[in-house]
């Protein structure tokens, strides 16, 4: 549903377009080794890569290593280990999000925005009850938003009868208007109560957007 977009001329858009900075974030640039143990790399609440800071709704978010060896074989649970092991659509490393991924642009040049197309891959962690399901449905919603007039919401579905267990590719646009963090929110069927209500974990590999340095 768009509520509140801000609207660019085709002068302007031309300008955005012409001048705009694609930032790729598939997290295989972190040194992670599994040879001793399962590794991983914690990006805290003010970390910033590849000019984005990326977090969860526990204010922080873990890169794993997707490789499994006979030193690591299962990474926090065997849900998660199972969404992660030999899934992840880049050769090694994925970022894991316990729930709900901010993505937001922080750039030397503090007038930087994000603008026009995102692209990502999504592994949600199911449950033991939806992995023995025929068919689980998965809804992605992402938001663009720029903290005040920018607010424009997608949702994504996909059906494991028919688009498989992930990885599941989104992408979106704003279409030109200028935003400054996507948010990305997963939903699936078999809510867990004890999370107090947190959306399901996932997993997001190739995270693709454009910034307009």
């Amino acid at each position: 549903m768009l509520l509140s977009v801000r609207i660019l001329g085709s002068a302007a858009l031309m300008a955005v377009t012409a001048s705009c900075k694609q930032l790729i974030l598939n997290f295989d640039d972190i040194a992670i080794s599994n040879d001793n143990g399962c590794g991983n790399f914690t990006f805290g609440e003010f970390s910033v890569y590849h000019d984005i800071a990326v977090s969860d709704a526990f204010g922080t978010s873990r890169v794993f290593n997707a490789t499994k060896t006979p030193s690591c074989n299962s990474v926090l649970d065997e849900d998660i280990s199972l969404a992660l092991f030999g899934r992840a659509p880049s050769p090694s490393n994925a970022l894991f999000i316990s729930a709900l991924l901010d993505a937001q642009i922080v750039a030397a040049n503090v007038n930087t925005t994000l603008v026009n197309e995102a692209s990502f891959d999504i592994l949600p962690v199911f449950s033991a009850a939806e992995r023995n399901s025929s068919d689980v449905t998965v809804r992605i919603f992402t938001l663009f938003s720029d903290f005040g007039s920018v607010d424009i919401r997608n949702t994504f579905e996909f059906h494991t009868a028919t688009d498989g267990w992930g990885p599941y590719h989104v992408n979106v646009s704003s279409n030109g208007v200028e935003y400054r963090f996507l948010e990305v929110d997963v939903v699936l069927p078999d809510e867990d109560s004890q999370r107090g209500g947190l959306s399901p974990a996932f997993f997001v590999d190739n995270l693709v957007l454009e910034s307009t340095e």
